[in-house]
């Protein structure tokens, strides 16, 4: 998954090698540190949940506002239910997400940060 820094305080996402067909997510707003979806991808990579949101994405789960990079069948959905944490995985993430939020800084306008699922920690 490749995290594209935008003007604007804007990101947009592209998910290639997976198991389905590539997607996108349009530009969105960044938020106060980083994108959501790479906080969603620190956390499910830190806890090891993978039947999460990226997990899935990276099995070939398609959901609604990725489009397909190559126009095809529609998605439709919203994902999956809530995820069940224990009070310390909480403090497993942090450190993990602070890593995330300087690399994410660290990209220039225009740069992209790539996260490898199940790799990137």
């Amino acid at each position: 998954m490749s995290f594209r820094k935008l003007p604007e305080n804007q990101h947009e996402i592209v998910v290639r090698d997976r198991e389905g067909p590539d997607v996108r997510l349009p530009a969105q707003p960044v938020g106060p540190t980083m994108p959501h979806d790479l906080v969603h991808a620190v956390v499910e990579t830190a806890l090891g949940i993978e039947d999460g949101f990226w997990g899935a994405t990276a099995r070939g789960s398609t959901f609604q506002g990725f489009p397909l990079v190559t126009p095809g069948l529609p998605t439709e959905g919203r994902g999956a239910g809530p995820a069940l944490l224990t009070a310390y995985e909480p403090a497993r993430t942090g450190p993990r997400l602070d890593a995330a939020a300087a690399r994410w800084a660290a990209v220039p306008e225009g740069g992209a940060l790539v996260w490898r699922w199940g790799t990137d920690r």
